[in-house]
């Protein structure tokens, strides 16, 4: 499970999750959010690093989505299958 946090934005926690991907920590750069929909470009930093496109569907109390990721120096793509649900308020940190 994730945190959202509808003050800072719609878009702030699409990700992407899959572990060990060298995706997870970089920028997104170039959001547009059009009605329902937010896009965005991932870029890491450096030669040979990964770079993706995402689209998601937001709505009310879900999402879905997905990324498409083009892995650093290598000939292989991937792309992350999302969908969430809203379960409850965020908990407070401690």
């Amino acid at each position: 499970s994730i945190c959202i946090d509808e003050s800072a934005g719609p878009a702030t926690a699409l990700r992407v999750l899959s572990t060990n991907n060298p995706l997870a920590d970089c920028p997104v750069h170039g959001r547009t959010i059009t009605g329902g929909t937010v896009r965005f470009e991932v870029a890491c930093q450096g030669s040979n690093a990964a770079k993706g496109s995402a689209e998601f569907q937001l709505n009310r109390d879900s999402y879905r989505g997905r990324i498409a990721m083009k892995m650093g120096g290598k000939n292989m793509t991937m792309t992350e299958h999302q969908t969430g649900r809203r379960i409850g308020p965020c908990k407070p940190r401690e």
